[in-house]
């Protein structure tokens, strides 16, 4: 079985979340990694789509929707292409949240300076960004800080590509405001149960923080021998997701906040005026907030 919804952006607005609360729902069936990048890494693709159904679904045991959440898809502009191979991306549902373009460019940075793949201050790595990017899929991966926010031009190229002219689109705002309104809406879009309550429903995710050990992290988020062999051990996949997540928190730490510079974000706000524009009357929702 392969999927039959998508989250596929953007990066930095809630995606964390949306999987946490989406995997708890009966009707819904999310692979326990987040981001399989399967579509985006092009050694993960030669590997072939069925190592991608195999890998990531088969625990699949009958759920309704059926879907995978990484919002690179959206960003990397043949990933979208990639996924039109193997399924009818018309009849694919797919969701996009949203964020102020700035602040995802901020909490980008963040995390990779946390990561310890930054070490130039916010305005010299936005400075040489496309130089950087040009380099290769890392490079695009991770400092692709202003980029990725001009969300118009992304949305328009994935409707076009996928031929699906009705996604699901949100801003990640919506998560705080209302919650139970917003989850509804996704349900209904994804034609299951309306009404769950997701456990933990006012946890943060994805808060300042860094791994204590990148090499344990990397080693608990990534497909290893030892996940199958766990997956076989235990064959109840919330509880594996229980443990996941309790090994992912033992290993962070808090950090010092940064706070991005007002001359920058002054700066900004002119950079990614006329897209956030459009992408306004698209919407049909007052994006003016994004410019303060």
């Amino acid at each position: 079985m392969l999927p039959n919804f998508f989250v596929v952006g953007v990066q930095k607005a809630a995606t964390t979340s949306l999987h946490n609360y989406l995997i708890g729902h009966p009707e819904i069936y999310l692979p326990e990694s987040k981001e399989t990048k399967f579509f985006v890494d092009d050694l993960r693709y030669s590997k072939g789509i069925g190592f991608y159904r195999q890998t990531y679904f088969s625990d699949w045991k009958g759920e309704k929707a059926i879907g995978e959440i990484d919002p690179d898809i959206i960003y990397f502009d043949y990933a979208a292409g990639r996924i039109g191979k193997h399924m009818d991306t018309a009849k694919i549902r797919l969701i996009i949240s949203l964020r102020n373009p700035i602040d995802r460019a901020f909490s980008h940075y963040l995390m990779t300076h946390r990561r310890g793949l930054e070490p130039l201050c916010f305005e010299e790595a936005i400075a040489i960004e496309n130089r950087r990017i040009e380099k290769g899929y890392k490079e695009k991966m991770h400092y692709s800080y202003l980029t990725r926010g001009f969300y118009y031009q992304q949305i328009e190229r994935l409707m076009t590509t996928t031929g699906n002219m009705e996604p699901f689109i949100m801003l990640s705002d919506d998560l705080k405001t209302n919650k139970e309104g917003a989850l509804n809406a996704i349900f209904e879009y994804l034609d299951v149960a309306t009404g769950f309550v997701p456990k933990n429903p006012n946890r943060e995710y994805h808060q300042a923080r860094i791994p204590r050990s990148t090499r344990l992290l990397n080693r608990v988020i990534s497909e290893t021998p030892e996940k199958r062999l766990i997956r076989f051990l235990i064959p109840f996949k919330g509880l594996r997701h229980k443990i996941r997540q309790k090994l992912i928190a033992m290993n962070e730490t808090e950090v010092h906040k940064m706070v991005l510079h007002p001359d920058t974000r002054k700066r900004l706000v002119e950079i990614y005026r006329r897209d956030n524009s459009r992408l306004e009357q698209f919407l049909h929702r007052d994006l003016s907030h994004w410019n303060a």
